[in-house]
């Protein structure tokens, strides 16, 4: 009595105990610190976004003030500062009160006025807006309070 299996099944069952034997007897076991444990269909880190790992910070999209006041910007870039925190904490180290502009009755994002250039998901983005002339003259007045030189 033999086996009467075509071609294609045969080969199929010979597979299927060549690897049976390899798994069971001719393989090395790995240690344990090798195996890691995941659910069928969870992401290895770095596969299926971009190579980045799971946690890591994602890019920030830049905002532009296309609307930033000539003057304002000018002055903060010639003040040097590469952070508008600096320029205030220059002004509160003197001791004055700081009255900061505002937009819609919020503080505005100093960032946005002066340096025309903000991160989307800033704190004050809802801020993010036309400047009316009395908020322009209201951050060059702080920008007076800070110490940053007035251009002529």
């Amino acid at each position: 009595m033999g086996f009467n299996l075509g071609l294609s099944q045969t080969w199929i069952f010979f597979v299927k105990a060549l690897r049976i034997k390899n798994h069971e007897s001719h393989l090395p076991t790995l240690p344990e610190t090798w195996v890691t444990l995941a659910k069928p269909g969870a992401k290895r880190p770095g596969e299926g976004n971009g190579g980045k790992v799971e946690g890591a910070a994602k890019k920030v999209k830049v905002v532009t003030n296309l609307d930033v006041d000539a003057g304002l910007k000018r002055r903060f870039k010639e003040l040097g500062n590469k952070n508008i925190n600096i320029c205030l904490k220059v002004g509160q180290d003197t001791g004055v009160t700081l009255n900061l502009p505002k937009i819609g009755g919020k503080e505005a994002c100093l960032n946005w006025l002066a340096t025309g250039f903000c991160k989307e998901n800033c704190k004050r983005a809802d801020t993010h807006k036309h400047a009316a002339a009395a908020v322009i003259t209201k951050t060059h007045e702080l920008f007076d309070q800070c110490g940053v030189p007035r251009l002529e």
